[in-house]
């Protein structure tokens, strides 16, 4: 790995410098990852920023942390998480955001195909003034599978309908924001975190800058289509009531609409007492509404199985250990 031995070499003292933390969520990133740090590491002027670099093995399988352990023992202001097991993206993020200190924290993920080198157009905003607090890389062009577009859509519709993110605000997978955000998000020690949903909670002052969108020879998505489903029902349940009451409305609609079909059915037959009530047509109707009554109990069982599940403070995630440089 072609990178410098120390991570803040400079001859400017570390309180005349801002100190922003990187955080890294890993998952079988054992080939970019050593890219990825090496962007960061040049990635901002040391005479005006002091870096810290959190790395968090999501419980990969192959040799992540083997790759972050000799980056954390060979370079000052790097550290290297590593969780019991697989606890999902949002998890390793938020362990990685209790371990970092700096007062402008980033992250980015490990894929190699975030433009960590123009992170200081995502940080000077925040600097240059109060109106912002949090600011999103945003890309001209679409990347990635089929599959991560599907999931990155699907989380775009559901935070504007759900959480009222701004039509023109685009999420992604690079962003700086200010100490005090972090500091609010840590507080959560919900176990479905949704991180889109505590950010719109914490600040409105949010904004995109367009960046041309990096490059990578590693562009295998780790994302299942069950990490997607689980990231949609977080997004759906913890940060808002509205399919309780969606549920609610629709359990009064359909009951109003079978009471005025039964009066339908008994005025017509007094009208036509020659008209056999159909079999099949009886089935329909009560299939239907069968179907819709089970499908609101699934929705208020998803809500009571987590509440049941934060009562008995079933952990966000586990720190199996962690490294950094003895100097």
């Amino acid at each position: 790995m072609n990178i410098p031995k120390d991570l803040n070499s400079s001859s400017i003292s570390s309180e005349d410098r801002e100190r922003v933390s990187f955080v890294v969520a890993c998952y079988h990133s054992e080939k970019s990852l050593p890219g990825v740090v090496e962007d960061i590491f040049r990635a901002l002027p040391k005479d005006r920023f002091e870096v810290e670099l959190i790395l968090v093995d999501d419980g990969s399988s192959d040799g992540t942390f083997r790759v972050i352990r000799e980056i954390a023992s060979d370079n000052r202001g790097v550290k290297g998480v590593r969780l019991a097991r697989n606890f999902g993206q949002q998890h390793a993020m938020l362990a990685g955001f209790r371990e970092c200190s700096g007062s402008i924290v980033v992250y980015c993920d490990d894929d190699g195909q975030s433009p960590v080198k123009d992170i200081a157009k995502l940080i000077d905003p925040i600097l240059g003034g109060e109106e912002y607090d949090m600011v999103w890389a945003a890309y001209h062009t679409p990347n990635g599978s089929m599959l991560k577009r599907l999931g990155s859509y699907g989380n775009e519709l559901m935070a504007r309908w759900l959480l009222k993110k701004p039509k023109d605000l685009v999420f992604g997978n690079l962003w700086a924001c200010r100490r005090f955000v972090i500091d609010e998000v840590i507080k959560c020690d919900n176990p479905f975190p949704y991180l889109g949903g505590m950010f719109l909670r914490v600040t409105n002052r949010m904004g995109n800058v367009y960046l041309d969108r990096g490059r990578s020879d590693y562009e295998e998505t780790t994302y299942s289509f069950r990490k997607l489903l689980s990231v949609w029902l977080n997004g759906f349940t913890a940060y808002s009531l509205i399919p309780l009451r969606l549920a609610s409305v629709a359990g009064f609609v359909f009951a109003l609409c079978g009471f005025l079909y039964m009066g339908y059915t008994v005025v017509y037959k007094l009208l036509h007492p020659e008209v056999q009530m159909g079999y099949s047509s009886l089935m329909s109707v009560m299939l239907f509404m069968f179907g819709i009554v089970l499908g609101i109990l699934g929705i208020m069982g998803e809500y009571i199985g987590r509440i049941y599940l934060n009562i008995n403070k079933l952990p966000q995630s586990v720190i199996r250990e962690t490294v950094e440089s003895e100097e």
